[in-house]
């Protein structure tokens, strides 16, 4: 699952035939193929859409929109629109790609199971939890069945299980699966690979919000040097972990630290991606909280308020981090002496809170 494009056409071309035509387009999409692979690794998404666009419709008018074939190239479209929060671009192709392989292989095919965490993980990116864990719990069970326990396929939505009981508050859960992925990991990857790091970047995240300081600052330190050295400085995964070392170092009080690294993650993270995507708004959401507890509201303001504005603009009424937004500007306005405005934010972020995650969540 870390290079995607290349064996995806490697099946396609094989699938084409020996006559000398084909096989000189074959050629043309294996080099296709190499590029699109080339800017996924280099985080450079914006600029593969257009070839993964090109690949798909080739693959389409080779062999066929219902080809088994076809659906790689569907899907490493699917994760470039996802990665860039293209987000309504990509949920029909996953689904897609999905029906194709059940129509050829059958319902519990070991094929099913990237597809099925990539649809899972964009639900869950939107805040659809419940949509998004019964897909994570099928392509578990798939690849279990297909691959054994310690697979490391089987990594990628065990993974992605932690992070969904995360979002959902079971912890003991989420921390539980995140061990795993990330011991299945070790075992088949080398030390300084990037799905270790994400791992790292994950289980550190959850000791963060869990005010495990220590051990999560071992863990993203340990994922930057990793993404940093494997991906380059300027990766949007690196901005991520930038970003969340960052939020450790604002709790250990080591502001000099902790700016310099938040500044760095913001310029990464919107270059590479825009700036209305969910991760450059939950970069200046944290960097406003930052601005707020140590009583600079006036700086806080314009960086939330820009957040919100893109948040509203760009993101489903109950999305997770709309409520986020609105609850902190709730208490930044309330920080400022506008009590009534306070109470509207609030009163709009509890009822965002409540679609999300039902009246009785805590």
């Amino acid at each position: 699952m870390w290079r995607l494009a290349g064996l995806v056409f490697a099946v396609l071309i094989a699938a084409a035939g020996p006559a000398t035509p084909a096989s000189a387009q074959g050629d043309d999409l294996a080099a296709l193929a190499r590029r699109i692979d080339e800017l996924y690794q280099a985080g450079r998404y914006a600029e593969a859409v257009p070839l993964a666009e090109r690949a798909v419709a080739a693959a389409e008018q080779r062999l066929g929109p219902r080809h088994l074939a076809v659906g790689g190239p569907i899907n490493t479209l699917a994760l470039l629109y996802k990665s860039l929060g293209r987000y309504a671009d990509a949920e029909p192709l996953y689904k897609r790609n999905i029906a194709i392989i059940e129509a050829q292989r059958g319902p519990a095919h070991a094929e099913l199971g990237a597809p099925l965490n990539n649809l899972a993980e964009l639900y869950r990116a939107l805040g659809r939890y419940g949509e998004a864990r019964p897909l994570l719990e099928r392509a578990v069970a798939v690849l279990e069945a297909a691959r054994g326990g310690d697979s490391l396929e089987v990594s990628y939505p065990v993974n992605n299980l932690g992070l969904l009981s995360g979002n959902q508050g079971r912890e003991v859960e989420a921390e539980r699966h995140l061990k795993r992925a990330l011991a299945i990991r070790e075992r088949h990857l080398p030390a300084e690979h990037p799905a270790i790091a994400t791992s790292l970047n994950n289980l550190g995240s959850l000791y963060t919000g869990q005010q495990r300081l220590s051990e999560a600052l071992a863990l993203q330190q340990r994922a930057l040097a990793i993404r940093e050295k494997a991906l380059g400085p300027a990766h949007p995964l690196t901005g991520q972990s930038a970003a969340n070392l960052s939020l450790i170092y604002r709790l250990l009080g080591r502001d000099a630290e902790a700016e310099g690294l938040s500044r760095r993650s913001h310029e990464i993270l919107e270059k590479a991606l825009g700036p209305d995507h969910p991760e450059v708004l939950t970069s200046l959401l944290n960097e406003a909280e930052h601005l707020r507890l140590h009583r600079r509201g006036a700086e806080a303001e314009p960086l939330l308020r820009r957040a919100l504005e893109a948040a509203e603009r760009t993101l489903a009424s109950d999305h997770p981090l709309l409520g986020t937004l609105l609850h902190n500007m709730g208490l930044l306005a309330g920080d400022l002496g506008r009590e009534e405005q306070s109470r509207a934010f609030l009163e709009r972020s509890l009822g965002v809170r409540e679609r999300t995650f039902g009246a009785e969540h805590p």
